[in-house]
């Protein structure tokens, strides 16, 4: 238990509570000690090795992004390293892109990621250049200034903070492109492009009429040469490449994908010059590996995911943060029971203490996770104990996370099982179940905007009922988020989430209303059913289903079936909000009345 809590919980404070936003730009904790957690895959990706990050949308690719652009987590580097981020972040219009590119980048190629390919050399070299030439003007060699001039003089822009649209539509001239060593094995392909300058580009007396060929090699090795003898790491990080898009666009989008990776892998002898691309899982699944190298990839990405314990220590350090910031606490002192870190969870009901434990036995044990986080670890240690060889089942960490959960979350809730009957599980089970998208995962991003309704819904049951104290127990808890307030913050959450899913897509917007009006209390599905309760086109049909799994709203279990005979159900998070979460049909205005 935690041991220095005060006896009573302020009321006060609650409009004070804060458990961060539901989007990278939002979430100010992210910005403090204890808003970052510290996954297995983070730790691995700060080790600087792997180039390619995936994850399920929510799982925090945007907020890794946000806190490596602002060095608010940084990759290792060795003594006198230097390293150097390039920012980049394409929203593309992806009709737009295949327009211009089908009628003006030409190649003998086959290959149909190859135009984009192009595309992309040309877009990353020239961010790379006129970057490197901004940085380090005062050192930079004439070569290089002479290549960033070349480029933009080519390619019409002016800045070092350029989109990828900017640079398509502002070529001056046909540009020839050389390369000399191509993952793909090509020797060389040409790509030519209007003589328009993009409207409103001034054009001046360096303009280049004709015909320019630029080595894109040549170019690669200069910079490459540069950062070498500075002892410099220039990480380029590539994200908003993967956002959501429907039809034609999805194969527009994988082909840049596809392209934007090998032209990752063209970089390889430039050993200075390293990326770190963030991409959906379900999108980077379908990119062809026998082109890229499916070995050679795998070492390079790394899967963002959070485990039941990641999710729990999540959700700890949030509560920490208001403890320290909002109740004013330095730290946190707690008492915990070494057998049970010893004990297999899965058989924690038949564990029955030692009672031959010599109880005055105590180590004093300092937190590595916060520097103000004292952890006092009461050790109680048997006479005779057989030396535990396997290690423990559940980390200090974990415990820890699970006793500031049950500070101030119930230890049960009731639960509505498939059958229809009411049950109790515990809160860490409910936590890593009730909040998952098809996947079978939860994310960060679902829990902070489930904590925040269960703010919501606290303040406003307190305010209704200003004569409740929240008192310590002798656990050492507060029952400060009752079990009512979490139905309802439940419901509600269930219902707000629905709605935001509704609106990804504007194209599948009124399938995505019928299903929701009309899925009632069935959990399961078949194509034919839901394609007759919802009617419309059958390839329509498709289309949506390819949506709805896609966004984690349903979960396909034979995906290698024909559409057809394919079974899908919903996970608890969208199944019916009163009935499975044991709300009973309570509203929110009668519960408050109670």
């Amino acid at each position: 238990m935690i041991q220095n809590l005060p006896k009573e919980f302020p009321i006060g404070k609650l409009d004070d509570l804060d458990f961060g936003g539901a989007e990278a730009k939002t979430d100010t904790l992210i910005e403090t000690p204890l808003g970052v957690c510290w996954t297995r895959p983070i730790h691995e990706f700060v080790k600087g090795k792997k180039n390619i990050v995936i994850g399920e949308r929510g799982v925090g690719k945007s907020v890794l992004f946000k806190l490596l652009s602002e060095e608010k987590i940084k990759i290792k580097k060795k003594k006198d390293e230097h390293h150097a981020i390039l920012l980049i972040e394409e929203e593309l219009q992806y009709g737009t892109l295949k327009d211009y590119v089908d009628k003006h980048v030409q190649t003998f190629l086959t290959d149909p990621s190859m135009k984009y390919r192009i595309v992309w050399e040309l877009f990353i070299l020239s961010r790379i250049l006129a970057f490197v030439t901004k940085k380090y003007a005062a050192f930079l060699p004439e070569e290089l200034h002479k290549a960033n001039e070349e480029m933009s003089v080519v390619l019409g822009y002016k800045t070092d903070s350029l989109k990828l649209s900017e640079i398509v539509k502002g070529v001056k001239a046909t540009v020839g492109l050389k390369f000399g060593s191509s993952p793909i094995g090509t020797i060389e392909s040409s790509v030519y492009t209007s003589l328009e300058p993009k409207e409103g580009l001034a054009t001046d007396s360096k303009s280049v009429v004709g015909e320019k060929n630029i080595d894109i090699d040549e170019y690669k090795k200069l910079v490459q040469q540069f950062l070498d003898q500075r002892n410099t790491f220039l990480f380029v990080l590539v994200d908003k490449v993967d956002e959501f898009v429907v039809k034609s666009d999805y194969d527009i989008q994988q082909l840049m994908l596809q392209a934007l990776m090998e032209t990752e892998k063209s970089y390889m002898d430039c050993k200075n010059i390293r990326f770190k691309l963030f991409i959906r899982c379900d999108l980077y699944k379908r990119l062809e590996y026998d082109v890229i190298g499916p070995d050679k990839i795998t070492a390079k990405k790394i899967t963002l995911v959070w485990t039941d314990e990641d999710i729990r220590m999540f959700i700890a350090q949030r509560i920490m943060h208001n403890y320290f910031n909002v109740l004013g606490l330095n730290s946190l002192q707690f008492s915990i029971d070494d057998d049970k870190l010893y004990v297999d969870e899965k058989s924690v009901d038949n564990y029955i203490p030692d009672q031959s434990h010599d109880p005055s036995v105590s180590i004093p044990f300092v937190s590595v996770l916060v520097r103000s986080f004292s952890r006092f670890w009461k050790r109680e240690m048997p006479k005779e104990r057989k030396r535990h060889i396997e290690g423990r089942h559940t980390t200090m960490n974990d415990e820890i996370s699970k006793q500031i959960i049950t500070s101030i979350f119930p230890k049960h809730v009731k639960h509505i099982d498939k059958n229809g009957q009411s049950k109790q599980i515990d809160i860490f089970e409910y936590f890593s179940t009730h909040f998952s998208l098809a996947s079978g995962t939860t994310t960060p991003r679902l829990l902070v905007m489930f904590l925040d309704k269960c703010l919501v819904i606290a303040r406003e049951y307190y305010r209704n009922n200003p004569d409740e104290k929240v008192l310590l127990d002798m656990s050492g808890e507060y029952q400060l988020f009752k079990r009512n307030i979490l139905k309802i913050a439940y419901a509600e959450f269930q219902t707000e989430i629905s709605e935001s899913f509704s609106m990804i897509s504007s194209h599948w917007k009124n399938y995505f209303e019928r299903f929701v009006e009309k899925k009632g209390k069935r959990t399961e599905y078949s194509f034919e059913v839901l394609y007759k309760f919802l009617g419309g086109d059958r390839e329509e049909m498709r289309g949506f289903l390819a949506f709805m799994c896609h966004i984690g709203y349903l979960k396909c279990h034979n995906t290698k079936a024909l559409i057809e005979d394919r079974q899908y159900t919903l996970p608890i998070l969208f199944q019916s909000d009163n009935k499975r979460h044991g709300t009973d049909g309570l509203t929110h205005a009668t519960y408050m009345q109670r």
